[in-house]
């Protein structure tokens, strides 16, 4: 392959050509044909595209984590209200006694819980 050409600048206005023509035959001066620019082009592209795919894959990943997160939590709240239930029924009915050491410990576990109580 031969040495690009390199054109003076505004070789082609001179000549009379117009702008498309300019720029054409400086794009020829860089040594830049068709089939350079579509192969780069080309390549930028799949760039782009594999770019994208692994941006997807992530996004995707970290969504399944946090639906398997949601959904441990929304397990443990369905276990705890079944638990809480039955406890209140085996109360209601005798099956369980609290004494007052429990309503103690009952007491200074909410006030653990919630130190700054509205009011």
């Amino acid at each position: 392959m031969a040495a690009p050409v390199k054109l003076p600048k505004g070789y082609g206005p001179k000549l009379g050509l117009g702008s498309f023509a300019s720029s054409f035959a400086s794009g020829l001066g860089r040594g830049m044909d068709a089939a350079t620019r579509q192969r780069e082009e080309e390549e930028e592209r799949k760039a782009r595209e594999e770019a994208e795919r692994k941006a997807k894959e992530e996004v995707e990943r970290r969504a399944k984590e946090v639906n398997d997160v949601k959904a441990a939590i929304e397990t443990q709240i369905a276990t705890l209200t079944a638990y809480r239930k039955s406890l209140i029924h085996e109360c209601v009915t005798g099956q369980r006694r609290i004494m007052e050491s429990d309503a103690q410990r009952a007491a200074a576990q909410l006030r653990f819980d919630n130190p700054c109580p509205k009011g």
